[in-house]
């Protein structure tokens, strides 16, 4: 029976209301997790997109699964300009969160 590690903790912060840290990951535009969707449109969008790249061996999926690697040892902060502190926003930082934790399951 294989071994299971409890995952660490995975954060999504607002780039603008974080002190930065080595736990780190930017997810916004110019990086390989930025939603290519405006922020007026549903998350939704950004699921089906995010779940079909998921489907291939590609830049998105590989950075994924160094994530996931990453979260079964330390934190992790996913940064974008979207999530709030002060307001529930739903972001495409919540769908790369439920990426990385899939392993976890």
């Amino acid at each position: 029976m294989p071994l299971h590690l409890p995952a660490m903790s995975i954060s999504i912060v607002n780039k603008y209301h974080h002190m930065e840290t080595k736990s780190d990951v930017y997810i916004g535009r110019g990086s390989v997790f930025g939603n290519p969707y405006t922020h007026l449109e549903k998350t939704d969008n950004f699921t089906e997109y995010a779940e079909t790249l998921m489907t291939f061996d590609n830049d998105y999926s590989q950075a994924i699964d160094k994530l996931r690697e990453r979260s079964k040892t330390e934190d992790l902060n996913l940064v974008c300009y979207c999530k709030l502190p002060h307001k529930e926003v739903r972001c495409h930082g919540d769908i790369i969160k439920r990426l990385i934790e899939k392993d976890h399951e």
